[in-house]
């Protein structure tokens, strides 16, 4: 999805009718919320559980999705793939740690290897799958596609992660830590962002005007 979304940015521009810097700060903000959340996601996950986190991430994401194309403005769908960042993030960490905790050694390669070949695949069909849209549909399909995808999501995590059984006489959940985690994560997702084009464009020519 957030390689979808960048290279359909220019069909997203067309139809929200914005500028190329404002329209640079689209995939910025779902991709900070990604990165955000990827790290906070596995210490969340170890107090309410995997299954309880990603049921309610692919649910919170695929509606975001699906509601995206029809924002009205600008910061409306900004905050609405900052949703659905928050819940795509937690996918890729979360399922990778129950694959490693509940295969054997033996098999755990070969879960790495699938979770590896889900992030190179999108890769090299991003630009096949944004040239079907851009030909044969509009580009609200753009945040479509993820919402027709995510549900599965929800049926392989629903009927294949076990629930977790609760445990009443251990040790309470340490909550204070998920404030130094949501710290890091804050600050790694902020600094991500100075890498976009459009804060790289905007600390240039504030750069430039303080020499004139």
């Amino acid at each position: 999805s957030s390689l979808l979304l960048s290279v359909g940015l220019a069909d997203v521009r067309a139809g929200m009718r914005l500028g190329v810097d404002e329209a640079s700060w689209i995939p910025t903000v779902y991709n900070m919320a990604l990165v955000f959340m990827g790290i906070l996601s596995v210490h969340l996950g170890t107090i309410f559980g995997h299954r309880k986190i990603l049921l309610v991430a692919s649910v919170v994401s695929a509606t975001a999705f699906l509601l995206a194309p029809l924002a009205a403005t600008r910061l409306q769908l900004m905050f609405l793939l900052s949703v659905a960042g928050l819940g795509v993030g937690t996918f890729y960490p979360l399922i990778l740690s129950y694959l490693l905790k509940a295969l054997p050694l033996p098999l755990a390669v070969f879960g790495l290897a699938v979770y590896v070949s889900d992030v190179l695949v999108p890769a090299y069909l991003g630009n096949w799958i944004e040239g079907i849209i851009s030909n044969y549909f509009n580009w609200c399909w753009i945040f479509w596609t993820p919402a027709l995808v995510i549900p599965f999501v929800f049926v392989f995590v629903y009927f294949g992660i076990p629930r977790a059984k609760v445990n009443y006489g251990g040790e309470r959940p340490n909550f204070a830590a998920s404030g130094n985690t949501s710290g890091i994560a804050t600050s790694i997702a902020e600094n991500s962002s100075i890498t976009t084009p459009s804060t790289n464009r905007k600390m240039f020519s504030t750069m430039m005007n303080s020499h004139t």
